[in-house]
C-alpha cells in the first residue's frame, strides 16, 4: 500500500504517522465535544424561548413505546453507524494478534493438560493408599 510519508524520513515513517493520527483524533473529540456542547445550549435556548411564547402549549408525551420492528431497526442502525467509526486493524497486525491468541492458549492447554495429568495421578495414589 502507498503510503503519503516523505521520503527522506528513514526509520520514523510509521511513529509519525501514528503521531499525526493520534494528535487527529485528540481534536476531533475536542471539536466533537464542543459541537454537543453547543447543541446543548442551542437546545436550551430553543426551550426557554418556546415556553415563553404565549398559546404555544406542551405536546402531549406519550408513553407508548416504539412497535419491536421499529426498535430492532434503530438497534441496527445504531450499531452499524457506531461500527463505521471504529478503527479497524490491517491484515498483518490482525495476523500478528491472532498468532499471539494462539500460542496463548496452547501455551495455557499444555500447563492446565500437565496439571490435570498430574494430579490425576496424585489422587489414584491417593485411593490407592486409602485402600
Amino acid at each position: 500500500m502507498a503510503k503519503n510519508v516523505p521520503e527522506n524520513q528513514n526509520g520514523q515513517e510509521v511513529e509519525e504517522i501514528q503521531r499525526v493520527s493520534r494528535e487527529e483524533l485528540k481534536q476531533a473529540r475536542r471539536e466533537a465535544k464542543a459541537a454537543k456542547k453547543n447543541a446543548a445550549e442551542k437546545e436550551k435556548v430553543q426551550k426557554s424561548t418556546t415556553e415563553n411564547k404565549p398559546g404555544k402549549g406542551k405536546k402531549k408525551q406519550t408513553t407508548e413505546k416504539p412497535k419491536l420492528g421499529q426498535r430492532i431497526s434503530k438497534a441496527f442502525k445504531e450499531m452499524i453507524s457506531e461500527l463505521k467509526k471504529v478503527t479497524w486493524l490491517k491484515g498483518k497486525a490482525v495476523l500478528q494478534s491472532t498468532l499471539v491468541v494462539v500460542v496463548i492458549v496452547i501455551i495455557f492447554l499444555v500447563v492446565l493438560t500437565a496439571m490435570d495429568f498430574g494430579l490425576g495421578k496424585l489422587l489414584e495414589l491417593l485411593v490407592q493408599a486409602g485402600a
